[in-house]
């Protein structure tokens, strides 16, 4: 099974809009079609942004929804602790979180609409996709396995 991490983007577009190609990785991930992998530092993040005001008010995303949110992220998906790095991998450092998380979780795959993310392509053998691409490649697999 692909072992993924999901960018901050993917993850928040995806649960706020039940249309798209985000909101299609994240049903995806609910049938258990792929692995999600966090890190604290993704979880803290989603959680900050899903709080924004512009947020939080526009999607009726109260405190306890919040929490439910976080919390099923956390009973579902794989949480794995990065190693520090001392020097930065892509070109914004903030999204280097994405791919330490992915290297210490084996992932096959980063999938981020980031185009600082997306322009590396790949980072130590794993790729590093659009959700498009991304969506192709699970099927893909998906047919190679059945």
């Amino acid at each position: 099974m692909l072992r993924v991490v999901l960018d901050t983007n993917i993850i928040v577009s995806g649960l706020i809009s039940k249309r798209g190609t985000p909101a299609d990785i994240l049903k995806a991930w609910r049938h258990r079609e792929f692995v999600l992998l966090l890190s604290t530092e993704i979880i803290s993040e989603i959680e900050r942004v899903l709080a924004y005001p512009k947020i939080a008010n526009k999607y009726g995303l109260t405190p306890a929804k919040r929490k439910q949110v976080i919390a099923l992220l956390k009973k579902y998906a794989v949480l794995v602790e990065p190693a520090d790095i001392k020097t930065p991998i892509s070109s914004d450092p903030d999204d280097d979180k994405f791919l330490t998380c992915a290297v210490a979780g084996q992932a096959d795959f980063v999938v981020s609409g980031d185009s600082d993310l997306l322009e590396l392509r790949s980072y130590r053998d794993i790729e590093i996709a659009a959700g498009g691409r991304f969506l192709v490649a699970l099927e893909e697999n998906s047919r190679r396995i059945t």
